[in-house]
């Protein structure tokens, strides 16, 4: 037997639950009222996501494992990969290749999105809130500021991924 992820969500409630209708209103709402209603949205992620990060209790050096396992309960599936060597420049950088400092550096891939139905409606609000909740979890689960942010999983990308330079230098 294989098992493959569907590329639709499947959800299962007794009785049926309506979120996704409920996001739908509030996301119509979010965009008509425009770019201050996304940039508070942002906001709002970023605080959640120090949120997870304190939860998590991801001090220490397993706070990266810590903060990741913590997003994944929201069901993204993101994957911690340790490039060996910064990115060589006569090429481009790519997933897993560090645009700064390599040493104590981590790319993190997001192999899923469990906002991916309604990113791929509305790219230009979901994305942006998933990434800072992203975002800010990792700042305030591990003290750093220098993470680069990548492709888009909801505009047709393979992945979503993070590049965090100085880790272990907190």
């Amino acid at each position: 037997m294989v098992y493959l992820a569907a590329p639709d969500a499947l959800n299962l409630s007794f009785p049926p639950r309506e979120y996704r209708f409920l996001a739908e209103v509030l996301i119509e709402t979010l965009e008509r009222l425009g770019s201050e209603a996304a940039r508070v949205g942002a906001s709002v992620a970023v605080a959640r996501g120090f949120e997870v990060a304190r939860e998590a209790g991801s001090e220490g050096p397993d706070g990266l494992e810590a903060v990741v396992s913590a997003l994944n309960r929201f069901g993204l599936e993101i994957e911690i990969t340790r490039p060996e060597c910064p990115v060589r420049p006569e090429r481009p950088a790519g997933p897993g290749d560090l645009t700064g400092e390599a040493p104590g550096g981590a790319v993190l891939t997001l192999h899923n999105c469990s906002f991916l139905e309604l990113a791929r409606l509305h790219p230009g609000l979901i994305c942006p809130i998933c990434r800072e909740l992203i975002l800010g979890a990792l700042r305030e689960g591990l003290g750093l500021e220098k993470i680069e942010a990548h492709g888009s999983l909801a505009v047709g990308g393979e992945r979503c991924y993070f590049v965090i330079g100085g880790l272990g230098r907190k």
